[in-house]
């Protein structure tokens, strides 16, 4: 039977972000290694041959209105109850959509992809990832590689979910990725205050794509880009509790030496697309554009 009701987690994982003072007062040190995050100015290299990417998530059944662009990803959670009807509605209106390239996963709502129901969806002209891989031919003759995998860890019973505890992610990603979409967030970024998947966190420094899109956590909206590089490292120390003062210092001195050699660095475009927000969903976000 297909759950239209949120539970308390789901209510938790969607809640809405606290004002900057409630934060401060609740995690200072954290609180000041994210804003010391956000005030590192970094511009990721661009190929000569860049294209616009689209991204989109956890739509669960709106329709908003799409950017142009080379290639649309969609993250998952295109329904809410995951019905086949709903589900076919969303790809319906995906296929309606004129990006050459069109990639989407599904997320833990979109049950229809973890059942026999699979057959009697229809999304000709799209491509469908699960726990697969693509690859497209991009203007100038680039080749992008894409995976994408729609597990999320376990909370309800919902589709495609892991048991809460242990590495799920290692060594599943392939190493010539340049596109990554999953569902779940990695750790310690735009995923609520450390509610992401730190082994995912770990297959990005192992991978190193240039761009991970991802949902689930719609409170965690927005893009990041991440370094691998001490500044990172003592950030997610920072966040673990680990070593705390020494590694708020540590970042401030990466942060001041970086401003004084500010210069186009190699790391990897963080999306969390979730175009919908709040106990009630009924906060409404932009798709997220940017080129790569």
């Amino acid at each position: 039977m297909f759950r239209s009701r949120k539970g308390g987690l789901d209510a938790l994982l969607d809640r809405p972000r606290q004002p900057w003072w409630q934060r401060l007062l609740a995690s200072p040190w954290r609180t000041l290694a994210k804003a010391l995050y956000r005030l590192r100015i970094q511009t990721a290299k661009r190929s000569r041959q860049a294209i616009t990417v689209v991204c989109i998530s956890d739509t669960h059944n709106s329709q908003p209105k799409v950017p142009n662009g080379d290639l649309l990803i969609h993250a998952g959670d295109l329904s809410q109850s995951g019905s086949v009807e709903e589900v076919q509605q969303q790809l319906d209106w995906l296929k309606s959509l004129p990006h050459p390239h069109k990639v989407f996963i599904a997320g833990n709502h979109d049950m229809a992809f973890e059942s026999d129901d699979k057959t009697k969806l229809d999304w000709d002209g799209l491509v469908y990832l699960q726990d697969s891989s693509t690859s497209i031919k991009c203007p100038g003759g680039r080749i992008l590689n894409i995976y994408g995998s729609p597990w999320t860890r376990q909370h309800g019973n919902w589709a495609f979910q892991y048991p809460a505890h242990g590495d799920f992610w290692s060594r599943k990603l392939p190493l010539d990725v340049d596109i990554l979409i999953t569902h779940m967030p990695p750790r310690f970024h735009l995923d609520i205050d450390g509610l992401g998947d730190e082994s995912l966190l770990r297959e990005l420094w192992r991978t190193r794509p240039a761009l991970h899109v991802f949902g689930h956590l719609h409170g965690g909206y927005g893009k990041d880009l991440i370094v691998y590089d001490d500044f990172e490292v003592q950030y997610t120390m920072a966040f673990r509790g680990q070593g705390v003062l020494l590694a708020i210092v540590r970042m401030g001195y990466h942060l001041l030496s970086s401003a004084l050699r500010s210069r186009p660095v190699n790391g990897t475009w963080l999306v969390n697309a979730s175009a919908v927000g709040g106990l009630r969903d009924d906060v409404r976000r932009t798709p997220i554009e940017l080129s790569i």
